[in-house]
């Protein structure tokens, strides 16, 4: 009966030992979910893969003008076409919601260009750039310091650009 005892307590002290959480990994890294909490945006409209933002939700904008400013925006309403959005004229709208973006009109005391918005998240943690393709841009957001992209947004612009992507 005691071998039993003790092989039932060994074998529940492995399960919940491999079930623990690694200690090397921080929870913020696990639970981040750059899909639908990133997005880029041109002028005053977010193109982000989350079609269930409310308005008014609070947004970080980081300009990619190579400023060292963060801007607070927040979210307007959903756009829905080129009047609101940019990336929703006739020219590119096709290409843009083909690739799953939702759009959406923000409010903003700043006039941007080009920038990556982030919602519920510490911009200080992470490196924005972006870089043109032949008819677009990619956007990319990194762990500060490191190269590799943990998100990448695509905007088609209808028209040829000077590549600069590697």
């Amino acid at each position: 009966m005691k071998k039993q005892s003790y092989f039932g307590l060994l074998t529940s002290a492995m399960l919940l030992t491999a079930c623990a959480e690694p200690t090397h990994i921080q929870p913020t890294e696990v639970m981040a979910d750059f899909e639908h909490n990133v997005g880029w945006l041109h002028g005053s409209c977010l193109a982000i893969k989350n079609d269930s933002i409310v308005n008014n939700t609070k947004l970080t904008l980081v300009p990619l003008d190579n400023s060292e400013n963060v801007i607070t925006a927040r979210i307007a309403r959903p756009a829905e076409t080129g009047k609101d959005c940019l990336a929703l004229l006739e020219d590119r709208a096709t290409v843009n919601l083909t690739n799953g973006y939702s759009f959406y009109a923000i409010n903003t005391d700043t006039d941007i260009d080009l920038a990556i918005g982030v919602i519920d998240m510490d911009v200080k943690l992470y490196g924005f750039d972006y870089c043109s393709t032949t008819e677009g841009l990619v956007f990319k957001l990194t762990n500060a310091g490191q190269s590799q992209a943990l998100w990448r947004g695509y905007y088609y612009l209808g028209y040829d650009t000077e590549t600069t992507c590697e």
